[in-house]
């Protein structure tokens, strides 16, 4: 669509699927309370996350696997998996002009995202 409106489009800089969010609704204390969000980027920034892990704190004398999500036992790490949406970011822009000459490295550009 952006295409053809006339925009050069591209894969943002530096390629790669990143984290683009977390749910962390349905999570479940062994008392059956709800779970604080006890997701923490440990690679990565916000919108460009590489690394995300999920740990409660020592503090409250339980772990993951003795918690439910959903109302479910965490008997595996792709329970937590199914909750993180992925993304792969592009550029849509338009050629700018230096000195007469075009230039297809600078652009005139919007990010966007596309979430799976």
């Amino acid at each position: 669509m952006l295409v053809r409106k006339g925009l050069y489009v591209t894969l943002r800089d530096p390629l790669g699927l990143y984290i683009a969010g977390w749910n962390g609704s349905g999570l479940a204390h062994p008392d059956g309370s709800p779970a604080g969000d006890y997701w923490k980027i440990t690679r990565g920034v916000p919108g460009m996350i590489l690394r995300l892990e999920y740990e409660v704190p020592k503090s409250l004398g339980f772990v993951v696997g003795d918690m439910t999500l959903g109302g479910r036992p965490i008997d595996y790490g792709g329970q937590l998996a199914e909750q993180i949406t992925v993304m792969i970011g592009g550029q849509a822009g338009s050629q700018v002009e230096t000195a007469g000459t075009r230039s297809l490295t600078r652009w005139n550009a919007t990010s966007r995202t596309v979430r799976g």
